[in-house]
């Protein structure tokens, strides 16, 4: 990818990709084009989908907004839930 934007992005932001039977994303702004600062990925998920497997990022906190629907999230031993409109923050390193 690495095409820097400007204006709002939509559903053409990028290319839809499969992960086996994990998840649905689509990349939004990668890594490249903000000089290794962030990205943004959407993720689309079904009803019971699992997202990712358990697994933990040491370079970087990773934000999820949720803008529909309800999601659940493991951090450290306690799993949370988030509803529509919710961000959450998954430091790195959990």
């Amino acid at each position: 990818m690495g095409t820097k934007r400007s204006g709002p992005v939509g559903a053409d932001a990028g290319p839809l990709i499969r992960f086996g039977d994990a998840m649905t994303a689509r990349t939004v702004l990668d890594a490249t084009a903000t000089a290794g600062s962030f990205s943004v990925v959407e993720h689309l998920l079904a009803s019971r989908e699992l997202a990712a497997p358990l697994h933990m990022h040491s370079r970087e906190d990773e934000f999820t907004v949720v803008l529909a629907g309800r999601i659940g999230f493991l951090l450290g031993e306690e799993v949370f839930h988030a509803g529509p409109g919710a961000l959450v923050r998954k430091p790195k390193n959990q």
